[in-house]
């Protein structure tokens, strides 16, 4: 049995049971196996007192035959008289609902989804519904039952909300609550056709709701985040039901405790109704309809504003960067903003400010050609991101502008458009590009290509060996550590581009191997090294390092260490760990590629108290240290 806080909330005992079928909608659920009185009763009896009133639903419940039954042994239960869920379909009928008002039943709660007919029957997925549904919610009203319209909200009604409001007025009622509608059931399928984007809504559920006001009637606002609305709408912001269930798996079917949310929300303080973010939401669009809120009043100066335009009014100067602002989607911010007597250059003013990004990665998703699940981008992705949607990252990047812009992952040269999508950010503007990658790819350039490329600023290519041999090991391609040397070196030649190359180690034997190799210039550019996320032990590559000559391989390794394996460092300059990888969301960041130069760090446990702290970079991801504790 699935039970929530019970105290004064309103309840909904949930049974399964058989539906009309074809509804889009996400609710009720709809089971092959109908609840049993006896598991209905037990359900009932765990609510203890002080509970709110009880409805009963499951399919439409109505085409239940032992229905009057139910209603008599739940109100014998509570002592009190119970509700429903139905479309009204039957109640319409006199003979049919006598029966259940005398056995207990004294409130009924009807999906309504729209005004307008044709709406409504589109979503319950029959012709004649509205016209059906509103006979019985007349005849509900003619008994004297206390009657509630549920209107889910969906993308094709939403604008409809105020009239939708005005029509159930008309007919008598006077309870009304609006609904998001999530995705499962039978509106999963068809959720993204469905589900109302949140930066479109909120003039139209503040539109309904003042209608509601005026005319009297009671509404509430369920299921949406409290920042995708108004204020007026804010304010009718009514706590979703305690769905009770004696069915495990179906409580955890249709998430009857309570809808999934995609955690707290950044720059909003919460409150005891709004429950954060819905997670179904989130995944499939986004954070950034929420992140356009707070938005400084029209009234509010414009500070720091300066004058983008030359004397005929041509810009001379780009917006400043977006400084973790995300793009304005929301009506409401296009209104204020369309209010503000100037806007000083900068489209996004009135939004709070974040630290602009000194660095910034960036990767074209495409499948890795490294065979070494540690050296590559593994499940990132199977096929190839679509050119459309890298483009549209790349925009939302450059918008940013960041002081250096680096393109760093094993599958970003995979990409087969990745020359276009490289040359983009020149025409995005971006201050500094620099490229990190297995470089097999650049062997293949012609002299024209790589003058095409010129606005590269510094390539970095990765070894996954100091010799063809092991580096092609773990490519799993033939050849490819000469055309990565040939690629970066000819590169280098054509347009006196900044080129280097590192290590990446799973454990201590090739460090020598490594630093002969760059002493003779075998390498290009000066030592570097990289530490795989599946590593062995930093005790033994400590002695690897103090094997070293002193000199520009051995303090590029020490970088990377525990500044307690380290016998000299306070000379040692702590390495510095991968960016969160660019996305659209700061939720959703992506750990460094193994063919990035830069790795990551956890802190060391005994950071808090250890002298040498400041020079450390902590414990390298994937790597042992029982000396510390950490293995």
């Amino acid at each position: 049995m699935a039970l929530g806080a019970a105290s004064q909330a309103d309840i909904v005992l949930v049974l399964g049971g058989p539906g009309r079928g074809a509804s889009r909608v996400d609710w009720p659920p709809v089971s092959e196996t109908p609840g049993s009185i006896g598991s209905a009763a037990e359900a009932l009896g765990g609510l203890g007192s002080g509970h709110g009133p009880v409805a009963l639903c499951g399919g439409e419940i109505t085409l239940r035959q032992d229905l009057p039954e139910l209603i008599e042994r739940a109100a014998g239960v509570l002592g009190s008289g119970v509700g429903l869920y139905s479309d009204a379909w039957s109640l319409a009928d006199k003979a049919a609902l006598e029966p259940l008002q005398r056995a207990g039943l004294a409130r009924v709660t009807v999906p309504f989804h729209s005004g307008r007919a044709d709406a409504h029957d589109w979503l319950s997925g029959h012709r004649g519904a509205a016209q059906r549904t509103t006979r019985g919610l007349r005849r509900l009203l003619e008994a004297r039952l206390d009657v509630e319209a549920e209107v889910v909200v969906t993308r094709p009604t939403a604008p409809h909300l105020e009239e939708t409001v005005l029509v159930l007025s008309r007919l008598g009622v006077r309870r009304v609550t609006l609904r998001r509608i999530a995705r499962r059931g039978a509106a999963e399928a068809e959720f993204v056709t469905l589900s109302p984007r949140f930066g479109l809504l909120e003039p139209y559920v503040e539109a309904a709701v003042r209608a509601a006001d005026r005319l009297g009637v009671e509404i509430k606002v369920r299921g949406f985040p409290r920042c995708a609305l108004g204020t007026g709408a804010a304010r009718a912001i009514s706590p979703a039901p305690v769905y009770v269930s004696a069915d495990a798996a179906l409580a955890e079917r249709f998430q009857l405790d309570g809808e999934r949310t995609a955690g707290p929300c950044q720059r909003c303080p919460g409150g005891p109704i709004c429950a954060g973010a819905p997670l179904d939401y989130i995944e499939r669009f986004g954070w950034t309809e929420l992140r356009s809120l707070p938005v400084a009043p029209a009234a509010a100066s414009v500070a720091g504003g300066v004058d983008r335009t030359d004397a005929a009014g041509d810009d001379i100067v780009p917006p400043p960067p977006r400084a973790g602002r995300p793009p304005a989607t929301r009506v409401a911010f296009s209104v204020v903003q369309s209010l503000r007597p100037t806007l000083a250059g900068d489209p996004l003013v009135g939004l709070p400010n974040a630290a602009v990004v000194p660095s910034q990665r960036f990767s074209f998703r495409a499948p890795s050609e490294v065979a070494c699940a540690s050296c590559g981008d593994h499940g990132v992705s199977k096929q190839p991101e679509p050119t459309r949607g890298l483009r549209r990252r790349l925009v939302a990047a450059a918008q940013e502008r960041p002081a250096r812009f680096r393109i760093a992952s094993a599958g970003s040269l995979a990409h087969p458009e990745w020359m276009e999508l490289v040359r983009e950010t020149k025409r995005l503007a971006f201050p500094r590009v620099e490229l990190v990658c297995e470089g097999s790819a650049l062997g293949a350039l012609t002299k024209d290509e790589f003058h095409r490329l010129r606005h590269v600023a510094r390539v970095d290519i990765a070894l996954y060996g100091p010799d063809a041999a092991s580096h092609d090991a773990h490519t799993g391609r033939p050849g490819a550590f000469e055309r990565a040397l040939a690629g970066v070196s000819r590169w280098h030649e054509v347009s006196g581009l900044e080129v280097g190359s590192f290590a990446v180690l799973h454990d201590e034997t090739a460090v020598g191997a490594y630093a002969r190799r760059w002493a003779s210039g075998e390498l290009p550019g000066t030592p570097a090294f990289r530490l795989s996320e599946r590593g062995a032990s930093l005790a033994a590559l400590a002695g690897a390092a103090a094997a070293l000559d002193p000199g520009p391989a051995q303090a590029a390794l020490q970088a990377l260490l525990p500044a307690c394996l380290v016998e000299h460092s306070e000379s040692v300059v702590p390495a510095p760990a991968a960016e969160p990888i660019w996305a659209d969301e700061v939720e959703t960041p992506g750990p460094p590629s193994g063919s990035d130069r830069f790795g990551r760090f956890l802190p060391c446990k005994n950071a808090p108290g250890c002298s040498r702290g400041a020079r450390c970079p902590g414990i390298a991801v994937g790597w042992s240290l029982p000396e510390a504790g950490q293995g």
